[in-house]
């Protein structure tokens, strides 16, 4: 009974750590779905982002500008998810292509206004 008891305990204070699951979603911001109203169309700011770094507190995923050390704070297109994958966090394309993991460096980011909208030359939305 004891030993019920103990396990129990244990289980409940692992569940209660604030961390992620080992594979489960992630927090990230991202933009509204986009819906054309009378022949408006979305353009995506070429500008070229500073490369960064995907990094992860908690249950959200995190990202670092690689040059500045500064935290990012990233809208990505609508339909990016993020989810822990092996025990890492990933940042997902609406395909389900891992775009990068925790550690990794994002590089050849276009768009502006903190909003990214084109990785690697890839236009999303």
């Amino acid at each position: 009974m004891v030993r019920l008891v103990a396990l129990l305990l244990a289980v409940a204070l692992v569940g209660c750590t604030g961390k992620a699951p080992v594979d489960g979603a992630l927090t990230i911001d991202t933009a509204p779905a986009f819906s054309p109203q009378s022949g408006a169309v979305e353009v995506c700011h070429q500008a070229i982002l500073e490369p960064l770094v995907v990094g992860r507190s908690g249950d959200r995923l995190t990202f670092t500008g690689a040059t500045s050390g500064h935290a990012s704070a990233v809208i990505w297109p609508h339909g990016f998810t993020a989810r822990v994958i092996d025990g890492k966090g990933a940042l997902l394309d609406p395909s389900g292509t891992v775009i990068g993991r925790e550690g990794d460096t994002l590089t050849d980011l276009g768009g502006g206004g903190g909003a990214v909208c084109s990785i690697a030359g890839h236009i999303y939305g």
